[in-house]
């Protein structure tokens, strides 16, 4: 989706530039919303056959255990 966006915001700066009218960029800005929509239909649409699939999410980590504490030393009383 990255580069299809790239490319549709430089077409539309582009013409905002050429001083066309009609093609300012506050007026034709809706066309990157149409150009995320049709990308999005286009990926759900395709083929997936030679891809890899998707893992399955990680298990939730749980920390181990605390190690237990050591008894203080004895004290001698001399």
């Amino acid at each position: 989706m990255g580069p299809v966006l790239m490319i549709t915001v430089g077409i539309l700066f582009l013409l905002d530039n050429l001083w066309l009218y009609g093609f300012q960029f506050h007026r034709t800005w809706p066309v990157i919303l149409l150009v995320i929509g049709a990308v999005k239909i286009l990926q759900t649409s395709g083929s997936t056959e030679g891809h890899t699939p998707v893992l399955p999410p990680a298990p939730p980590y749980t920390p181990a255990p605390p190690s237990p504490v050591a008894p203080p030393p004895e004290v001698q009383n001399g």
